[in-house]
């Protein structure tokens, strides 16, 4: 499974920053993105940021940010030596449905940094990482649920669709049976969802950037929801890149 995203935005100074991203599905068509504007700043090894986010997404979107309505999130890394540098990162998501979200990540990088690669004024940077993410599920089980009711829907516009002469109405009845006593379930429960691996490589010259990040993670801990019963599902891997491109004024 490969996931694609293409990511650009503005930076001034001062830290502030303004970016979107637009999220592909298979087909390579548009079917969700997000909108961030926050802050960063460095004093001598440590580094910060906070930012917000909004995300929008098509009825039937595939990707699971179609769950979040929007997030905050702050971070901060310290270079160690210059010879490792250790971050943490926490966000708050602001789910659609099912309750919140609280999300926590620390992670391990050392960054390799060269100048006057292929020009005066430009640099080039690779950095290494490995990120171990912990949180709660509300997000996955409200994905579930906008799946499923997309689903119906299109089935809904196609049967509609195909109404005319000689067509023939049929009116189903569904029955929804709720049992007394339904699995408890772990979608608010705090625990590792994911370790991960990336490779970010960023280039820039003079006020131009381009960044590419590869990713492979490891996901934990997942869930599956019916919209009665939440149960576990085995681990599972992905392997993911995103694009992204920058301008500073």
């Amino acid at each position: 499974m490969v996931l694609r995203g293409v990511e650009g935005g503005e930076a001034f100074d001062g830290g502030f920053l303004v970016a979107f991203g637009r999220h592909l599905a298979h087909a390579a068509q548009i079917d969700a993105g997000n909108f961030e504007a926050g802050y960063n700043f460095d004093v001598n090894n440590l580094s910060g940021s906070i930012a917000v986010s909004k995300y929008v997404a098509a009825f039937n979107s595939t990707q699971v940010i179609s769950a979040l309505d929007a997030s905050v999130g702050a971070g901060l890394s310290y270079n160690l030596f210059d010879i490792i540098t250790p971050s943490v990162h926490a966000d708050y998501a602001l789910v659609k449905s099912n309750g919140n979200d609280f999300m926590l990540s620390g992670g391990l990088s050392h960054e390799f940094d060269f100048e006057k690669v292929f020009a005066p004024k430009d640099n080039l940077s690779i950095e290494p990482k490995f990120e171990m993410i912990a949180g709660s599920q509300n997000f996955l089980s409200t994905y579930y649920t906008l799946k499923k009711n997309s689903a119906v829907q299109r089935q809904l516009h196609k049967n509609g669709n195909g109404k005319g002469k000689g067509a023939t109405t049929t009116t189903t009845t569904t029955t929804t049976t709720t049992t007394s006593n339904p699995v408890t379930t772990n979608n608010n429960k705090f625990q590792t969802l994911a370790y991960e691996y990336t490779l970010p490589i960023g280039y820039s010259w003079k006020k131009v950037g381009f960044s590419f990040t590869p990713a492979y993670a490891v996901a934990v801990h997942q869930i599956t929801d019916d919209g009665t019963t939440t149960t576990y599902q085995p681990n599972s891997s992905v392997f993911y890149f995103q694009i992204g491109l920058s301008y500073t004024f």
